[in-house]
């Protein structure tokens, strides 16, 4: 009878082994797909702020403003009573 019982305990505990390892061997790639995953963003964004850096480099007037920030920053002339009395 004792038997019987470790025999079935272990059939259990078998069958909770594998289905253990079966998920974690589905995290396991989920884990590596996610880091590949960062690594190329990672990648992707140095990449990105090299590209930046070197047209910031070659071009260091950009900071310089604009005709068109220009004309928008420039005075427009304000209509009052007497401008409409005397046009």
């Amino acid at each position: 009878m004792e038997e019987e019982n470790y025999k079935e305990k272990y059939k259990a505990l078998k069958k909770k082994f594998k289905a253990l390892q079966s998920e974690n061997q589905k995290v396991q790639a989920q884990l590596e797909l996610a880091n590949r995953t960062g690594k190329a963003i990672q990648r992707e964004r140095n990449f990105l702020v090299e590209k930046l850096a070197s047209s910031i480099k070659k071009n260091p007037l950009r900071d310089r403003p604009s005709k068109r920030q220009k004309i928008a920053t420039d005075e427009v002339p304000v209509k009052t009573e007497e401008n409409k009395a005397n046009p």
